[in-house]
């Protein structure tokens, strides 16, 4: 019996001694602040004391100051102290006012103090920008004031002690009291342990000898100040035991701070949050979100989102970002094992250290939370317990409404009170990564995250121009996922970047290589599978087999397909496609993407790749069937409406689902099914300039290797469709190898629709290769089947084609005319593609006639429909057609900005020749703002794409260039010698613009090289034919007008010349002329032309220089007598002439 005694008494003693360590634990820290000095000391009279004291952060710049003494001793009385302390911080942070909080605080604890039970406290703020202390006291003893002079004070304020019984008597009866301190105060605070010490005959220690001590203690410290004042109460005492606690703290204040060098005090904040292990990289929307939600007092933020996303991470980053604002603690709790609301109680009580929650632990834990103030939980992995957690969050948000929870699951809560974040992965290049330049690349947070991962497995590792392509790689073919990249970068310590991307491209070898490495513990999974096998295994039969069926579809779904090609298995008829995208949503297995054509569903290519992995024998057949049946239909349906009113709606459908197309198109062609994969691919070539269709010239080879086993129709739509690869290419004459192929097979097959396609085809090479005449003669031939057949749309397009030859040969008016009814009748019958080609082109002839406000209106109206289809043809033909109309205009800046773009989409969309001519345009605009090297460059590269494509339009006009630039050079006779070459074969062409200005530059050039004689025969050969052009051409004129003035004045014939000059002048005045035009023709001849010399004759002038835009203004001759730009010394100066409307 005597031994169960001891044991028991031994057990008590235990727990007494845990729970006093409890206690003192929660007693803080004094805080170190430059204004003030602090120091404590504290006794208990048992294990366990009712005296505390605390220090609470009310604002940055406000420090409240407890002092409190409960009734009673032991147990009993820190239970109460626990309560008491907890409260008054709650009350206390944020609100300067001691009378208010203690006021509050007061009605709080009424119900939770014993009968009879009561606290004295004290309770003061200090402001540390002024040093005003305000201060109330319940009950209290007073406190000491020791003066830099040495007076003692003594100060209290009228109050009652905190209790149950005293809740109305203190809302009369509380007073606050201001108190303003000056350098060199000492305060000094105490219980009643203090002042009530009692020595062996019972006399207490007393005010009065607490005061003097005070006085005489010394003053080095606030330590020295506590602890001499406790060696005069402990010999007053003379070794009697105490029977009560004993607290006491000494204060200095030393003065006031600048309000800038200030520091924000913190307490003291419990947690069990894990120590970051590694950088957090990204995710500032997201932590952005999360602390707006919290700051706006929403109770419950859930993160929800698959496994493999980084929730966990994000949400701890989260907590350790506002951990300071709860003074309960942050705290992470860990669901994975939890089932119901007992376990997850249990799991928060347990990390919290809460026990005894009773028979509805729910609402025990709410009260608990609440009791200890502001309080963060992180609740992870909630999936395992969704309900439960429910049930315990709606228990908090009612009973515990101080208390917030960031949520992490992959099932969604729908909580009343919640702010959700759905969680994506991180940004990545996408498919387009090839695009990304090196510079770019940092700027994605999935790069950022791969090269931090790297460095921690390969120091020197850094991202270079030669590894940047295959990291990009990397990111795009994980999209962003960051568990996934983590284990990827942690294979970079023995492969490189490039053999990492080779695996990952690899289905059988991706899963595999993305498993931690011997020795990484810091990722919530070991591999890839192992995440996803989480998250599948949340998933019922019948909705793993629906999402094994929906993980066939690339790029994402419409409703519409998943009803038509998924099948709810066998014994689910109560199911239905559209609850399994519901539940798949609900868990995070799909997510939504919305279109203007309704709600589009996609899910990630790690869980694609997975899903796929466990496809059960037999699935996949008549899911194959089902899926190309369901996009052959699709594609056909809008590839034929793209030649209506729904063009824009049909290109945005068709390139949404180009993936799902060309997936559905690659499963037909391994099944050989040709005349399915034949449908789909029409699709995706008519849809090939659209967004999202891809690079589709190495399809063309490939159907073209398989074009004896199609179809008639469908061999005569892939030769068609060879010729216009080789068109847009710049190899027109295996186009028009090809294009006649396809005329032939087309009348031998009697398929009248695809020989008018055929006839388009042939008409288009015909013209590229100058068989003007041919062409045209294909066009006529397709107007007069079209209109036999009823066929109005082809009338329409090929009546574009033929106003294209009449703009060539001059005939502006017919052309006008064609363009705009082929303009009327294709937009009366819907056609809306062509009705814009016809208007392109309209603008083109306004351009080449200087109508420039026409064509202007006509780009403007033109733009909605360019913007809406996405096409980079039609982008790239408004970005060249706005270039020129700016050089026309005299903006020579701006226009080369539209021809960069222009040639960029021109690229993109692979249009070679259109490319090469927006790269002539630009480098005869750069020649004559004086960049000989930018047009020398550009003429380069049109020069290889010429020898390749051998189009003779396209030729001549390089070799104008060419010869434009050796002029420039001062190499005259290299000029001469190309000009003269392409003169030649001007001559044999019918555009008269071409084959003039060529030889107004050869005289040019001839006269350059002082052949007057040739110049003269030159000039008086083209002069009549310039004159009667159509359009007009006055700048030619003009130039070959000043040729012949000069050439008569070296001559000697001064009569004839000034006659000439006289004509050349008045040509001048007309147009404006001047030599600092970018109109190379008027520039060159008024350089040539003589000006006047006198001052009074001089014409003055504003130019600016078309490189950092410094303006002159001044006689012509002083102008030009500037050989460089005096501010950034552009060398030779070729300055342009201000607009009268530039300021």
């Amino acid at each position: 019996m005597a031994s169960e005694n001891t044991d028991q008494r031994t057990r008590v003693t235990r727990s007494l001694l845990r729970a006093r360590a409890v206690q003192l634990g929660m007693l803080p820290d004094a805080p170190v602040l430059p204004e003030l000095e602090i120091g404590v000391h504290y006794e208990a009279c048992e294990e366990l004391g009712g005296d505390f004291y605390d220090f609470i952060q009310v604002s940055p710049t406000e420090l409240g100051i407890v002092l409190a003494d409960v009734s009673g001793h032991g147990l009993d009385a820190a239970l109460m102290m626990a309560a008491a302390k907890k409260t008054l911080q709650i009350h206390g942070r944020r609100n300067p006012s001691p009378a208010e909080v203690l006021k509050i605080s007061c009605e709080d604890l009424a119900t939770d103090l014993p009968s009879g039970s009561f606290v004295t406290v004290w309770y003061g703020v200090v402001n540390l920008q002024t040093g005003l202390m305000r201060y109330a006291s319940a009950g209290h003893n007073p406190f000491l004031r020791r003066l830099p002079n040495g007076e003692i004070t003594s100060h209290t304020s009228a109050g009652v002690v905190l209790g149950s019984a005293f809740v109305n008597v203190m809302r009369d009866r509380l007073k606050e009291e201001t108190l303003q301190l000056t350098p060199g105060d000492w305060l000094l605070f105490y219980t009643d342990g203090v002042s009530e010490a009692a020595d062996h005959n019972d006399e207490q220690f007393g005010t009065d000898r607490l005061n003097e001590s005070f006085a005489n203690a010394p003053t080095g410290s606030a330590i020295e100040v506590l602890q001499s004042v406790q060696m005069d109460v402990e010999t007053f005492r003379a070794g009697r035991e105490t029977d009560d606690d004993v607290t006491m703290l000494a204060l200095r204040f030393r003065g006031v701070s600048e309000p800038e060098l200030q520091p924000a005090w913190q307490p003291h904040i419990e947690s069990n949050l894990p120590a970051r292990s590694n950088s957090f990289i990204g995710r500032e929307e997201e932590m952005l979100a999360i602390g707006a939600a919290l700051e706006e007092g929403h109770s419950v933020i859930p993160i929800v989102g698959v496994a493999g996303l980084g929730k966990t991470r994000l949400a701890l980053e989260a907590a350790r970002e506002v951990a300071n604002d709860y003074i309960g603690g942050t705290w992470f709790v860990a669901l994975d094992n939890c089932v119901d609301v007992a376990s997850v109680v249990g799991a928060v009580a347990g990390e919290l250290g809460l026990g005894g929650l009773g028979a509805d632990p729910a609402a025990a834990l709410a009260n608990a939370l609440e009791l200890r103030g502001p309080t963060l939980l992180v609740l992870d992995n909630a999936e395992t317990c969704i309900e439960a957690l429910r049930s315990v969050l709606e228990h908090l948000r009612r009973d515990a409404p101080s208390t917030r929870c960031i949520v992490t699951s992959q099932l969604h809560l729908g909580q009343s009170d919640e702010h959700e974040i759905e969680i994506k992965p991180l940004a990545s290049p996408g498919s387009a990564f090839r695009n990304v330049s090196f510079e770019e690349a940092i700027d994605f947070a999935s790069v950022g995250l791969l090269i931090d991962r790297a460095q921690r497995v390969k120091p020197d590792f850094k991202l270079t121009a030669e590894n940047v392509q295959p990291v990009l790689g990397i990111c795009a073919e994980l999209e962003g996922m960051p568990l996934a990249i983590e284990l990827a970068a942690s294979r970079l310590g023995q492969l490189t970047p490039g053999e990492v991307f080779r695996q990952l491209r690899t289905p059988t070898n991706k899963i595999a290589m993305l498993r931690a490495q011997a020795g990484e513990s810091a990722l919530p999974y070991r591999s890839m599978r192992e995440a996803l096998e989480w998250s599948y295994a949340h998933l019922e039969d019948w909705e793993q087999a629906c999402f094994r069926q929906m993980c066939a579809f690339r790029g994402g779904f419409f409703l519409e397909a998943a009803e038509e090609v998924v099948i709810v298995p066998r014994g689910n008829a109560n199911r239905s496609v559209i609850e399994a995208i519901d539940n798949l949503l609900h868990k995070s297995f799909l997510r939504r993407e919305s279109t203007p054509y309704g709600t589009r569903f996609n899910t990630y290519s790690s869980l694609r790749d997975f899903a796929s992995r466990l496809t059960q024998q037999g699935e996949n057949d008549d899911f194959e069937k089902r899926h190309i049946a369901f996009f052959v239909k699709y594609a056909s349906v809008w590839n034929d409406a793209r030649s209506s009113r729904k063009l824009v709606e049909a290109t945005e459908r068709i390139a949404l689902d180009a993936d799902n197309i060309r997936n559905a198109m690659r499963v037909a062609m391994d099944r050989g099914d040709l005349k399915s994969a034949m449908r789909l691919f029409d699709a995706l070539y008519h849809c090939r300039d659209q967004r999202g269709s891809g690079n589709i010239r190495p399809l063309v080879n490939e159907f073209w290797e398989l074009r004896d086993r199609l179809s008639d129709i469908d061999r005569v739509l892939v030769i068609q469709m060879k010729a216009a690869d080789e068109l847009t290419g710049g190899n027109a004459q295996d186009a028009l190898l090809h294009a006649t192929q396809a005329v032939d097979f087309a009348e031998e097959k009697n398929l009248t629709t695809a020989l008018i396609s055929s006839l388009m085809m042939r008409g288009r090479a015909n013209g590229n290769m100058g068989n003007e005449q041919r062409g045209l003669e294909d066009f006529e031939r397709v107007i007069e089947i079209a209109q036999r057949t009823g066929n109005e749309r082809n009338v329409g397009v090929a009546q574009i084609s033929i106003a294209n030859i009449a703009s060539r040969q001059n005939r502006f008016g017919d052309a006008e005319r064609m363009f705009r009814e082929a303009n009327q009748l294709l937009e009366s019958l819907g056609d809306l593609h062509q009705a814009h080609v016809a208007n392109t082109n309209l603008i083109m002839l306004y351009l080449r006639q200087k109508r420039w406000d026409d064509a202007e209106g006509l780009i403007e109206q033109t733009r909605d429909i360019t913007e809406q289809t996405g096409s980079r043809e039609m982008s790239a033909m408004r970005e060249l057609s706005l270039a020129r109309l700016l050089e026309g205009k005299g903006q020579p800046e701006s226009a080369i900005e539209h021809y960069m773009t222009a040639l960029s989409l021109f690229q993109e969309a692979g249009h070679g020749i259109n490319a090469s001519v927006t790269r002539l345009d630009m480098g005869t605009l750069c020649l004559s703002v004086g960049d000989i090297d930018a047009a020398r460059e550009a003429a380069a590269h049109v020069k290889r794409f010429a020898s390749i494509s051998r189009t003779q339009l396209l030729t001549m006009r390089l070799n104008r260039l060419l010869g434009l630039i050796e002029i420039e050079d001062g190499d005259f006779t290299k000029a001469r010698n190309i000009l003269a070459e392409n003169d030649e074969q001007t001559s044999k062409r019918p555009e008269a613009s071409l084959r003039l200005t060529n030889k107004a530059l050869l005289a040019l050039a001839e006269f350059k090289c002082g052949h007057l004689d040739k110049t003269m025969n030159l000039v008086i050969e083209a002069l009549p034919q310039i004159e009667n052009a159509k359009p007009p051409m006055p700048d030619v004129q003009f130039l070959a007008t000043v040729l012949r003035a000069r050439v008569l004045q070296a001559q000697g014939k001064q009569a004839n010349a000034t006659r000439f000059a006289a004509m050349a002048r008045e040509l001048a005045a007309a147009n404006g002329y001047t030599q600092y035009s970018i109109n190379y023709f008027e520039r060159a001849g008024m350089e040539l032309l003589d000006v006047p010399a006198t001052p009074e004759e001089a014409i003055r002038i504003r130019v600016r220089c078309p490189v950092c835009a410094q303006r002159y203004m001044g006689s012509e001759g002083r102008i030009r007598s500037l050989k460089k730009c005096m501010k950034c010394g552009m060398s030779p100066f070729k300055p342009l002439k201000m607009h009268e409307d530039e300021s």
